[in-house]
């Protein structure tokens, strides 16, 4: 978003180049969808062609390695180097180790599916495999964070597809560590 807009507002003569590591984006928004069958992560996803071709913003893909604020100029992955008058920041998020859950746990077990993907893809299935009136039960962390509506989203989908699909009895118990 911010290099589609500083092409459109900066002018002819602004040369933006977005480093991105990934040839796809899969959206968070609406991704609680795809737990309720309403969307899929497929028509989630988004290439950054469409930024580059419509935009002229330039695309590299790699990790950025280190930036020189001295010099200004950052040295790509692929060990290219690119120069810079401005720079935007966005590193990402990263998730924690929590309550003895290991990254390799929310990858293959426990998903908390807060980055739209493969996560959100194994919650699906593990809520079509909740047997006849089961229960679902989910933490919410201590604010701040990301997206406050978020959990609470996704709550409210979970329950729609348990008792659409599970049966009337079937439960989300909802753990918050938030008072209000």
């Amino acid at each position: 978003t911010a290099a589609k807009y500083l092409r459109l507002w900066g002018g002819v003569d602004i040369n933006v180049t977005l480093v991105e590591p990934s040839a796809m984006y899969t959206s968070n928004i609406m991704s609680n969808l795809v737990l309720n069958g309403s969307r899929t992560i497929n028509s989630l996803a988004y290439g950054y062609t469409s930024v580059a071709a419509k935009y002229g913003v330039v695309v590299k893909q790699a990790w950025v390695q280190s930036i020189d604020t001295a010099a200004k100029s950052v040295t790509l992955s692929n060990g290219s180097t690119l120069p810079y008058d401005r720079l935007i920041v966005a590193p990402g998020i990263e998730f924690m180790n929590a309550f003895g859950l290991t990254q390799s746990d929310y990858e293959s077990k426990t998903p908390h599916a807060w980055r739209a993907g493969p996560q959100t893809e194994l919650l699906r299935q593990q809520l079509a495999a909740i047997p006849l009136d089961g229960t679902f039960v989910m933490t919410i962390p201590k604010a701040p964070y990301r997206c406050p509506p978020g959990p609470y989203e996704r709550a409210c989908l979970v329950a729609d597809f348990l008792k659409t699909h599970k049966g009337a009895a079937s439960k989300v118990v909802v753990l918050d560590e938030n008072a209000s």
